[in-house]
């Protein structure tokens, strides 16, 4: 019985976790545009993606509910009470040039035939996808971070009440990256949000004078 009631919303959450992949890479591509035609401004970028993410956890059917969700959260947190009981950063965002500048870049940005005006802007962003299928994101979020080495578990198997659990990775040690310690903060707390990570690069149209900035609510390195 367990086992054929998560067959069924384990497919749910599935589906939805697909939708919130194609998503992430459009919100992506969104915060890269957003950032090559700012001079890199994260508010930009950070408004951009939260938009283009909006609609796979808000209710979003018209202009003014998708307006009224955003200003909502243009401060890129989801906000207990409307999301829940779910707290944190919605998306992460890293950025930087594919190459440095050869010498001031408001100087050179405008010649076209200087290298500095064909340098682009590389994104790499996190979205937290909110798994909202109950049991379904219990069972997927602890089973990732054990095969991932991030947590291991021993307790009762849900799948199988009578036997307990050995989720956990063999052989290595738990993985310490930001990314994995963010997601297993948020299960400890019962928030069961799962990493969509995505970039995206486009050629700088401004000068990229905020590059070097790290963007709010996101860590130094990822």
């Amino acid at each position: 019985m367990p086992l054929a009631l998560f067959v069924i919303l384990g497919t749910l959450q599935l589906f939805l976790m697909l939708n919130g992949r194609i998503m992430a890479e459009y919100a992506a591509f969104r915060a890269t545009r957003a950032g090559s035609v700012n001079v890199g401004d994260c508010r930009a970028m950070t408004h951009a993606a939260v938009a283009a993410v909006l609609p796979t956890f808000a209710n979003v059917n018209s202009a003014s509910s998708l307006m009224t969700a955003f200003m909502l959260r243009q401060g890129n947190m989801y906000l207990p009470g409307v999301d829940g009981t779910r707290f944190g950063a919605i998306v992460w965002i890293q950025k930087q040039l594919d190459r440095q500048p050869q010498r001031d870049i408001k100087d050179s940005f405008d010649d076209r035939w200087h290298p500095d005006s064909r340098i682009e802007l590389v994104v790499d962003m996190v979205f937290w996808f909110p798994m909202k299928i109950p049991f379904a994101n219990w069972v997927m979020a602890r089973s990732y971070l054990a095969a991932v080495g991030a947590i291991p578990y021993f307790g009762v198997n849900p799948l199988s009440p009578a036997q307990n659990a050995r989720w956990m990775k063999e052989g290595d040690s738990p993985s310490t990256s930001r990314v994995l310690g963010e997601m297993r903060n948020r299960a400890f707390r019962g928030q069961y949000d799962f990493p969509i990570r995505t970039g995206h690069r486009l050629r700088m149209m401004t000068p990229a004078v905020e590059i070097g900035r790290n963007c709010p609510n996101s860590p130094a390195s990822l």
